[in-house]
């Protein structure tokens, strides 16, 4: 049976004891602090020069335990005990080692800067752990009531619990996250299903693809290769043999003069053009396997030294300079010398026909362990990164000049070159950097 409320006459004490009961039994957590204290601290602060309390704060920390002190709950309500784990309004004490913990701290902290500040009312959503250990959620709302005649400054606030609204959004959000991985997973396993199905078709279509266009390549370059050596015999051997013994037969019979040094040039130039289509014709028999050496015991030093004299009317002309230095503990080796001197001659041509009159060349032999070491060094312009690449590259036409008009051959010399020295067991290789000259080296094995 519920119990009868006895009124008083009074009608101060009735709107009291009405304030009383709505303020104990409001389902929303209330409480009121007294802060007057606290306002008349601030006066003094602002006196000293304090404008800023959270710029102060920083530099004296421990002066928010002692504002917080100076706020007296005078009265909490039921909701509010149970919102914080509280029994009674005792366990407010702002001198109370909890209060002083993050996050509350922070809240309070935050509090005091808005009363500082003059702030009538401010609320903010919050997290916090109450006296019980418990995470809790809550929008909290204050409103500054200041009565001058007693001079008392008092803090109303209120909460809005949203410790369950939190609570049940974060489930709803994990649920949707689980959601999310099934519909993620199941995916995953379509698309991996459906890209093995597209590799597998890209597969088959490349595999048929590259099978195509290998097919055509190589009937591609058979045919290259086929009209460019009937293009060969065609247009230049069979009129060359002519050609080399009619200026030979001039240059026999004519007198010493002009003419006759004529004949002879171009005998001369039949001759190299005789020489470039042999080359091609080495190449040719490279490329298929059926180009021999003949090996016999060489005499390092010797050959190198017919080598510099063949070349001697030639680097007067150009204004070169050939040195050669041979190390004496070179013995002879197992070579062809007609093709290692073919080897040699088409690295020092390279270096005098591709570089400009006073060119100097080094010409180095060296014995290794297991091999002989021969370095053909020039002072020339050198080569570019994509030259240097495509160097021994056969039929690859090389340009040496900055505007590309300027053509430096077919690359047949340095093709042929490779070639041969690999038919020795050896390697050869080429070092070189713009405006630095090029340093060619080759090795032949002692055995």
């Amino acid at each position: 049976m519920a119990q009868r409320v006895r009124w008083p006459n009074n009608g101060d004490a009735v709107t009291e004891i009405k304030y009383q009961f709505l303020f104990n039994n409001a389902p929303v957590p209330l409480w009121e602090e007294d802060v007057s204290r606290l306002v008349r601290y601030f006066s003094k602060l602002r006196a000293k020069g304090v404008a800023d309390l959270r710029h102060y704060f920083e530099e004296y920390p421990d002066e928010i335990g002692r504002c917080a002190q100076m706020i007296i709950h005078r009265k909490v309500n039921q909701a509010a005990l149970r919102l914080w784990g509280a029994e009674s309004i005792d366990d407010f004490l702002m001198s109370k080692p909890v209060w002083r913990k993050p996050p509350m701290a922070n809240y309070i902290k935050e509090n005091i800067i808005s009363l500082f500040n003059g702030c009538s009312r401010f609320s903010r959503e919050e997290c916090s752990v109450n006296l019980l250990g418990k995470t809790i959620y809550y929008h909290g709302n204050n409103v500054v009531l200041t009565i001058p005649n007693r001079k008392r400054t008092y803090l109303i606030g209120s909460s809005y619990d949203l410790t369950d609204l939190k609570l049940a959004e974060q489930k709803l959000q994990d649920y949707n996250n689980y959601l999310e991985e099934i519909i993620e997973k199941r995916t995953a396993r379509l698309e991996k299903e459906i890209q093995w199905r597209k590799r597998a078709e890209i597969k088959a279509k490349n595999h048929y693809l590259s099978e195509q266009k290998a097919r055509l390549e190589l009937e591609t370059q058979i045919r290259l290769r086929t009209d460019f050596f009937r293009a060969l015999v065609h247009e230049l051997k069979t009129p060359l043999t002519a050609m080399m013994g009619a200026s030979e037969a001039l240059s026999l019979k004519m007198a010493e003069g002009v003419d006759q040094r004529l004949a002879k040039n171009i005998n001369e130039g039949a001759k190299q053009l005789d020489k470039r289509i042999n080359e091609l014709m080495d190449i040719a028999r490279g490329e298929i396997g059926v180009l021999t050496i003949n090996k016999i015991p060489t005499d390092i030093k010797a050959l190198l030294e017919s080598i510099v004299e063949d070349f001697a009317i030639l680097a007067r002309l150009k204004r070169a300079s050939i040195k050669v230095a041979i190390a004496t503990n070179i013995p002879e080796i197992a070579a062809d010398p007609g093709r290692l001197k073919q080897i040699i001659q088409n690295l020092i041509c390279n270096a005098i026909e591709h570089s400009p009159t006073g060119v100097n060349i080094y010409i180095q032999a060296r014995k290794l362990v297991k091999n002989i070491e021969f370095v053909i060094r020039d002072s020339g312009p050198g080569l570019t990164k994509n030259a240097k690449k495509h160097l021994f590259q056969m039929y690859y036409i090389q340009r040496t000049e900055a505007n590309m008009e300027k053509l430096s051959g077919l690359g047949i010399g340095l093709a042929l070159c490779k070639i041969l020295v690999e038919l020795h067991g050896g390697k050869i290789l080429a070092e070189s950097e713009l405006g630095k000259g090029c340093v060619f080296k080759f090795t032949l094995p002692i055995k």
